[in-house]
């Protein structure tokens, strides 16, 4: 063991100092642990994947946050046919092409004993540090900004309830990341809440994997009664997203993700998130989308675009966070597209014609998007029913 010294303080240029390193967004900071709770079916594993695919494509969860990173996702309780399945729905819904990926996002479907980075033994908890030093191997041979580990779980076979164990486990994360200069992400169970709400305390399992995070967010089902008192339709399934512990970075107030579903190319219904927005007020409602220079579409349109196709473009700009501005790809038309049996390509005027007769019979409006941490943009929602 190395001799230990205190060393005296050296004073610095404050500008010089090194400065934290988020990738995208505060949840991940290089050479840090951090941590998602949720119960089981709220979206957590959901929510991991679209972030890393949506991360490793260039930006974050469609939110105008650019990021130019490399993703590892680790996953031990999906076979590989699911996960791919899982990245599908993301890529079809966020609109990202193979090439985009290439490169940049790195999966895996692994066994127990391939992550297990301690036990517990006679003598206590042993480090299984060839475990150990092939991901830190892994994550510097292939450059990896970022590692998801899903579920915590099962990266050990020690006490969950040992604070001593579970401590020495979520210190042998902090040292991977602090070798490799990536971020690491956790997703972990929460215990069992009784119907209440998931919260800082309610990760399942010793405190000490808590305390060792600088980062926590919880994931919490809003019951469906309660949508339209805070803000959403009342047919949405949508998850609160909570941060409940932020060492290096400002609290942020509660975010909200949309589960979803889609089929994919081969028949199966597979589930993806959203981000979502409470619906505001609007802020200008007799605007119109940018290209438009026919308010009302044309007589082809109106004729083509049934009662039904209309409905559906507004249920889309309720249940997802849709743009006015035609040429960015999570405009309304293209988001509804899929949906109504069009192509995003040969259909645009289509599309371009529905989205305003939409606009022209007010059954959506133009708002500005309260999104704090990316630009704000203008979106599109569906006409809020009056008091």
């Amino acid at each position: 063991m190395p001799s230990l010294s205190a060393s005296p303080y050296r004073a610095k240029d404050p500008a010089k100092i090194g400065a934290r390193e988020f990738l995208a967004v505060p949840a991940f900071q290089r050479k840090q642990l951090s941590l998602t709770v949720a119960n089981g079916g709220v979206g957590k594993s959901s929510l991991c994947v679209a972030e890393a695919v949506t991360m490793a494509s260039g930006e974050y969860l469609s939110s105008g946050i650019k990021c130019d990173i490399r993703v590892w996702l680790v996953n031990v309780e999906d076979d590989i046919d699911e996960i791919d399945r899982r990245i599908q729905a993301v890529k079809d819904n966020y609109f990202i092409n193979d090439e985009m990926l290439k490169g940049k996002l790195f999966v895996n479907s692994v066994v127990r004993p391939q992550v297990s980075i301690a036990s517990s033994s006679k003598e206590g908890t042993k480090v299984q540090t060839t475990t150990v030093d092939q991901f830190v191997k892994q994550i510097h041979d292939n450059k990896i900004d970022l590692v998801f580990i899903d579920p915590f779980v099962a990266t050990h076979s020690v006490s969950e309830n040992d604070n001593m164990a579970i401590d020495e486990v979520a210190r042998q994360w902090i040292e991977i990341a602090r070798k490799t200069n990536c971020a690491v992400h956790i997703v972990h169970h929460a215990r069992k809440v009784d119907g209440g709400e998931v919260d800082a305390e309610s990760a399942r399992g010793a405190v000490s994997l808590h305390d060792a995070c600088r980062y926590m967010r919880t994931l919490n089902r809003i019951k469906s009664e309660q949508n339209v008192k805070q803000g959403f339709l009342a047919n949405q399934n949508i998850v609160k997203i909570d941060i409940r512990k932020s060492n290096y970075s400002k609290l942020e107030d509660s975010s909200y993700i949309e589960l979803a579903s889609c089929t994919i190319a081969n028949g199966d219904e597979v589930g993806y998130v959203l981000p979502v927005e409470r619906s505001a007020r609007p802020a200008s409602p007799k605007s119109s989308p940018k290209s438009s220079t026919n308010p009302t579409g044309s007589v082809a349109a109106q004729a083509a675009a049934s009662a039904t196709d209309l409905q559906i473009l507004t249920q889309v700009a309720g249940s997802q966070v849709v743009r006015e501005d035609d040429t960015h790809k999570d405009w309304l038309g293209n988001r509804a597209a899929k949906v109504l049996g069009k192509d995003k390509i040969k259909d645009r005027q289509w599309l371009i014609d529905a989205v305003n007769i939409c606009l022209s019979q007010g059954m959506i409006i133009v708002t500005t998007s309260s999104n704090t941490r990316g630009p704000k943009f203008n979106r599109l929602i569906p006409t809020p029913s009056s008091p």
